[in-house]
């Protein structure tokens, strides 16, 4: 009798350890099956986010094409240029066609060139964020309380052109102004060439969209409200 006990509690045991062992593979297993919905979400937004940019990527290179059969005499003269990079389409526009020297108002000359962009900017990108970036020499501004250094300087060249396209009809929430400079050359300083390949200004079409749910222009404040 006391074996037939021993064997029953042996096999209770068993039976106890199976139990605690089928339910830890269990939790395993659905830990798993977790991770591996996991990634196979992770991976599906990847090719979603590749195809987005392979897009992108497309329309921004038959922009390319069409600013390049627009802006032909501003190619042909060295004052513009059209480059595809890594982080967008970019429009270089030398300062010697679109300012004086040490000056912020757009030249007369220049507006055409620009009126082209812009046209462009609005029917093949529409969609697109844009950056207006201002650069300048290493040369130090002189006599000139209003702007102090070329940060001051090349900023306001780079909010002017962007007040300019704003007026061609390019919608303001895509665009943002930034002054680099002396900072960002693309050329030696040691030269005059050098240096007027340095002053410029940027205009970058980004490979990023205008969020979806930015549909309205800002409300302007009434008389007397605080902006």
């Amino acid at each position: 009798m006391k074996r037939v006990a021993f064997c029953l509690l042996i096999l209770s045991l068993l039976s106890l350890t199976g139990c605690g062992t089928s339910e830890a593979l269990r939790r395993k297993v659905n830990k798993q099956s977790t991770v591996i919905t996991n990634l196979n979400t992770a991976i599906e937004q990847l090719n979603f986010q590749l195809e987005e940019l392979g897009k992108a990527k497309k329309e921004l290179f038959q922009t390319k094409i069409e600013l390049e059969h627009k802006l032909k005499k501003e190619l042909s003269q060295g004052d513009l240029k059209v480059q595809l990079q890594e982080r967008g389409l970019i429009i270089i526009v030398s300062n010697n066609i679109l300012f004086d020297p040490g000056q912020v108002f757009i030249k007369p000359q220049a507006k055409e060139s620009l009126n082209k962009i812009a046209k462009i900017i609005n029917e093949s990108c529409s969609d697109k964020l844009i950056s207006v970036e201002g650069h300048t020499d290493n040369r130090p501004i002189r006599y000139s309380a209003k702007y102090p250094s070329n940060w001051e300087l090349s900023a306001s060249r780079a909010t002017g052109v962007v007040r300019y396209l704003i007026k061609q009809g390019v919608f303001p929430q895509r665009l943002s102004a930034m002054g680099y400079g002396e900072y960002h050359p693309i050329d030696t300083n040691d030269t005059p060439q050098g240096r007027a390949n340095n002053r410029r200004v940027e205009i970058v079409i980004s490979l990023q969209s205008l969020p979806s749910f930015v549909v309205d222009l800002p409300v302007e404040p009434e008389e007397g409200e605080e902006k």
